[in-house]
């Protein structure tokens, strides 16, 4: 398989890639799109698939468009800038389609993509990362599959204050060579903005205080330098209020929130609850949940730092629902066959990944649950990435 290719691109990967087939050999293209005709020459050969150079477009689908970043295709970080949004959003919900049915091996009812009326400036979180440049130093983000660092000066979709610390506050740092990433976050609530950088295994504030407020639906929430929190706090608010609707919740139920972080989604559940309890490794995201329980004035909410997969949940009151929101791996079926001891008559999974949520609704479904409605949104706008929401119920 050498020399260069006309292919035409059917789908894409997880990263945004184009995938098109060379003689039934699955072929990876950054730059394509579906429904571009390509010329490509491969670059990488593995046994089950490759990677292709973009060499020249032969016919551009009907959804490119013209990419508002000049550094779009350097930069990496927005891999479907160049699709229309409407169809990005097809094209993320027939991810999720695909993902029950080869994966989980179902066939799910996965409604449309919620996307956003503005799709650009919506991240509060960038992390530059640091690196030599022409004798000197810089940050910025790593070019896709390299460790080539661009900078980008006007980010469009990240929040403008960010742009504006990384312009006037991170590059001409003096001693930014000391560093290697630093983090940037604002709140869209308070308009604080922070850096921080590690340095010998410690946080160090740069910039702002050592934390920040962000609120989402009526709640605050303060937010560590090192806690996980959406970066996308407009959609933040529908993908909770999905998560709200499909717990089923009430006065008389109590409802278990694993993988709890900074205890957004225990608090939001707990005005509708009898109990919230939630579940979290990381103590010092556990000490920010007790913190947001009081800064929002609930009571019937509680948290313990634990792993979420060492609970003895035997020890804890019964819970007729149950929220998970793995990491990207998912929860695997250790996890799950302890959630399935218990018998919450719901299950609500958070997932940023489709494969790993369908893979284990596979398994929730072979062991006495059926799957409800599977509510993608859209948090990474020109991203290949999408966020869902499914709901399962004991059969």
């Amino acid at each position: 398989m050498d020399g260069i290719f006309e292919i035409r691109i059917v789908d894409t990967g997880v990263g945004g890639d184009g995938i098109g087939r060379v003689d039934g050999y699955a072929v990876f293209v950054a730059g394509a799109l579906p429904g571009d005709t390509v010329e490509v020459r491969l670059t990488e050969r593995g046994k089950r698939f490759g990677r292709g150079e973009l060499v020249r477009i032969v016919r551009p689908s009907p959804g490119r468009v013209e990419p508002l970043c000049p550094v779009w295709d350097r930069c990496g970080g927005c891999s479907l800038q160049c699709y229309d949004y409407a169809a990005q959003l097809k094209l993320k919900k027939k991810r999720v389609g695909d993902s029950f049915r080869h994966i989980g091996g179902m066939e799910a009812d996965v409604n449309d993509v919620i996307g956003m009326e503005n799709p650009f400036h919506y991240r509060n979180k960038a992390v530059y990362r640091v690196s030599a440049k022409d004798g000197g130093i810089t940050a910025g983000f790593c070019s896709g599959r390299s460790h080539d660092v661009v900078e980008v000066g006007n980010c469009l979709i990240l929040h403008p204050s960010i742009n504006e610390m990384y312009k006037n506050n991170i590059l001409p740092l003096k001693n930014l060579r000391d560093f290697g990433s630093v983090t940037v976050r604002t709140s869209f609530y308070t308009g604080e903005t922070a850096a921080y950088a590690a340095r010998n295994g410690k946080t160090e504030v740069l910039f702002g205080g050592d934390h920040i407020t962000e609120a989402v639906g009526g709640f605050k929430f303060r937010v560590s330098s090192g806690a996980f929190f959406q970066v996308n706090p407009v959609q933040t608010k529908v993908l909770y209020d999905k998560v709200l609707e499909f717990a089923g919740l009430d006065r008389s139920r109590n409802v278990l929130d694993l993988y709890c972080g900074i205890g957004t989604v225990t608090l939001y559940c707990a005005g509708r609850a009898k109990l919230a309890v939630g579940v979290e490794i990381d103590g010092a995201a556990v000490q920010d949940a007790e913190r947001n329980a009081k800064l929002n004035n609930i009571e019937n909410a509680e948290f313990i730092n634990a792993d979420a997969c060492g609970t003895d949940f035997g020890e804890l009151p019964d819970f007729g629902t149950v929220i998970l929101d793995p990491p990207r791996k998912g929860a695997g079926t250790g996890l799950l066959r302890r959630i399935i001891a218990i018998g919450p008559e719901r299950i609500v999974y958070i997932s940023c990944d489709p494969a790993t949520l369908a893979r284990d609704a596979g398994f929730l479904c072979a062991n006495g649950y059926a799957a409800g409605r599977v509510q993608p949104v859209d948090m990474f706008p020109m991203t290949g990435h999408v966020e869902c929401v499914a709901e399962l119920y004991r059969k």
